[in-house]
């Protein structure tokens, strides 16, 4: 809503909070998604490490779920404005699938 001393107004949950800037990083478009109903299929060999958050560095702290084998199907729920990621469902979670794990199906 507003940037005022290093802090960001949002609105979240019918409510008004407050996030230093500091916890923020610039949107290139994959934090936007466009809800999406698709199915996609894990193509990487090695498998697909879900994250948490749309984030590939695999070194955020608490960002990998785990990894799910190739060819497992999963239910996309939405794709970044970007396009470099998939919001999926896996295990009951929404995690997050880059573009180049998946395929759609």
């Amino acid at each position: 809503i507003d940037k005022t001393d290093g802090f960001y107004k949002i609105a979240h949950n019918g409510r008004i909070s407050y996030i230093e800037e500091k916890y923020t990083v610039d949107n290139d478009g994959s934090v936007v998604y466009t809800p999406t109903e698709c199915y996609v299929k894990v193509v990487r060999a090695d498998g697909a490490n879900l994250r948490t958050f749309p984030d590939a560095t695999s070194a955020s702290t608490g960002n990998t779920y785990g990894n799910v084998p190739y060819g497992t199907a999963l239910t996309c729920i939405g794709i970044s404005n970007n396009g470099n990621w998939y919001r999926v469902l896996y295990e009951g979670n929404v995690l997050y699938a880059y573009n180049t794990w998946v395929e759609k199906t």
